[in-house]
């Protein structure tokens, strides 16, 4: 939730040249494929309505404000700098606001999946009453806003308490998610070692939230190891012999957001299924089209035709 994206990297205006070309080329090449996968993935999940595809939407929307704007940003940032341009305060700025909303989401949503995984799994008999789609819109409405006023005041004003609070933030959400992850696989280690034959179904209908669980788990995962060499890089690189290694680690952190639509799509059936039926109809779609047209054409039914179209 760290605001300050860009101190490191402020103080030099220039690349090497290749080093700026390969910076901006995997600038743009992340943004493109990120951008598309995470589309995809908002067009996937407008037919599917359970309570874990909420998180998921968000978390999409978080990663599609990387790639679809943070990244376009860091990439004129790269241009500037392989040119010996000083980056403007215009671009810079709207960059760490990006950066910083979509990043303090992000860690926010992937605490609550975890709270809400850690319930479900806890709890199966129970948990339908604890969680409700109307809690997870509040929940959701609640660190959207939180995410956004912290966004403004962290990107425009790195001060001591903006880096206590940033850091007390995130190791919050650290140990939170990893208390409710070893507490999930504790109790599905104990579920395996106490299945029964009786409990088989019942140990089966429970097969789709832990494969969730497994996903979410993946997801973070992914989070944390893309971020991890910045983090490390800015507590121990000193300030004159950064530069590029800054911002190719910085680049390196985003990946991440282009990384979680293939893990959903290879993760979870249902998103496969629903892209296909979309996919699928579009092609019908297309199809019915070329043969109305082919039809009026035969037929002379220029009325007809202007009408269908």
């Amino acid at each position: 939730m760290d605001g300050n994206y860009s101190v490191m990297s402020d103080r030099g205006c220039s690349y090497h040249f290749t080093t700026g070309v390969f910076l901006t080329i995997a600038n743009i090449i992340t943004t493109i494929l990120g951008t598309f996968f995470n589309v995809l993935i908002l067009v996937s999940s407008s037919r599917l309505h359970s309570v874990s595809n909420l998180f998921i939407i968000n978390l999409t929307i978080a990663d599609l404000l990387v790639c679809a704007a943070a990244l376009p940003l860091n990439s004129v940032w790269t241009v500037q700098k392989t040119h010996g341009i000083c980056v403007s305060q215009g671009v810079l700025y709207s960059r760490r606001v990006i950066l910083t909303l979509s990043s303090s989401a992000s860690l926010l949503i992937l605490s609550w999946v975890s709270i809400e995984r850690f319930v479900v799994i806890s709890r199966p008999l129970r948990h339908k009453f604890y969680i409700t789609t109307r809690r997870i819109r509040i929940v959701l409405a609640i660190t959207w806003m939180c995410s956004l006023m912290y966004g403004a005041v962290a990107a425009f004003d790195d001060n001591a308490f903006i880096t206590i609070f940033s850091t007390t933030a995130t190791v919050t959400c650290s140990v939170v998610v990893t208390a409710c992850y070893l507490h999930i696989f504790v109790v599905v280690w104990r579920q395996r070692r106490s299945q029964t034959e009786l409990q088989r179904s019942q140990y089966q209908s429970q097969a789709l939230e832990k494969q969730v669980a497994k996903t979410m788990a993946l997801v973070i995962s992914v989070f944390v190891l893309c971020f991890a060499p910045l983090t490390i890089a800015r507590q121990t690189v000193t300030t004159t012999s950064h530069g590029a290694l800054h911002d190719g680690l910085l680049l390196l952190a985003l990946s991440h957001s282009a990384v979680n639509p293939v893990i959903y799509f290879l993760r979870f059936r249902d998103y496969r299924a629903a892209l296909k039926r979309i996919l699928y109809c579009k092609s019908i779609q297309v199809e019915y089209s070329r043969n109305s047209d082919k039809t009026c054409l035969d037929n002379n039914q220029t009325e007809l035709c202007q009408i269908v179209s």
